[in-house]
């Protein structure tokens, strides 16, 4: 059974350096404690790895020392959670992923054109509830794919001005999709593609490497985003796709699931660490040479 790795699979920039600030913080401010009010990335390892190494996660800020600091996770925070840890008077470290960043921007700027907002991303999403905390029931709406916008019950479809832009992670077909169904109906469309390029990356590859393959593994956590959009893509082209968080899950499949595969591909989420990787690629690769 031969086995490929595809290429951009695993830990993109903005996920590397939140890890780093994360690591930093915890090693310069010993003496402090440091909260975190969420996942700093969706990674179940990692975050459990920082916890080891005393981040306390906690989303009651009135738990909060004032003498602690403060972890803005790679998704953002919303304004008044911040204004909130603010007046509590801890140290904020922002791991906020520039390109979520640039989204908030993004949307802030259609908002002053007098644009009604339509996010193409995931309700409840810690990225997008960052970007759309503030903002009125009548300024926006969020939808994954066009069967969402339309059974949206914010009235977008009676506004003439529409600005779309996107959750980082989302998949480029849906964004395409709700295009679309905008471009039908808005003589004022403002269009910003804000899928980060890391994300387009990954997809791009994964539509060529799984049609090539007998199976597809990907590999990250069961609550990203980025990770559960290349499964559906890799499911489009190859039938055979398993979404795994790491190898113990791989190891539980049993000899039926790997029957008559000639070649299996393997991708992982923005937020899977290599040595995850690794471990899953190792393991297919000793599979093979005990079967073979």
């Amino acid at each position: 059974m031969k086995v490929i790795l595809s290429d951009h699979a695993g830990f993109c920039w903005g996920v590397k350096r939140a890890i780093r600030l994360t690591e930093e913080s915890l090693d310069a401010y010993t003496d402090r404690p440091i909260y975190a009010s969420g996942d700093i990335i969706h990674n179940r390892q990692v975050n459990e790895l920082f916890s080891k190494k005393g981040l306390m996660f906690e989303s009651d800020i009135t738990q909060y020392d004032s003498r602690g600091v403060f972890i803005v996770r790679s998704h953002g925070l919303a304004q008044n959670t911040r204004t909130a840890v603010q007046e509590k008077g801890l140290e904020i470290i922002d791991t906020t992923c520039p390109f979520v960043d640039r989204v908030r921007k993004r949307l802030e700027e259609l908002l002053q054109d007098g644009y009604y907002i339509v996010v193409c991303g995931k309700k409840g999403h810690p990225e997008v509830s960052h970007l759309v905390e503030g903002l009125k029931d009548d300024q926006y709406t969020v939808a994954r794919n066009s069967a969402e916008l339309e059974s949206s019950l914010t009235g977008w479809n009676t506004h003439t001005k529409i600005g779309l832009i996107s959750q980082t992670t989302q998949s480029q077909e849906m964004f395409d999709e709700i295009q679309e169904r905008l471009q039908e109906t808005c003589t004022d469309l403002r269009i910003y593609n804000t899928i980060c390029h890391a994300t387009i990356e990954r997809q791009s590859v994964v539509r060529e490497l799984a049609p090539q393959c007998d199976a597809m593994i990907v590999v990250g956590g069961k609550n990203s985003s980025n990770t559960k959009n290349l499964l559906q893509i890799c499911l489009e082209y190859q039938p055979h796709s398993i979404h795994i968080e790491d190898v113990d899950e791989l190891q539980q499949l049993g000899e039926e699931w790997f029957k008559n595969i000639n070649t299996v591909g393997v991708t992982a989420g923005a937020s899977t660490p290599d040595n995850i990787i690794d471990s899953v690629v190792t393991w297919l690769k000793n599979y093979s040479d005990t079967t073979s």
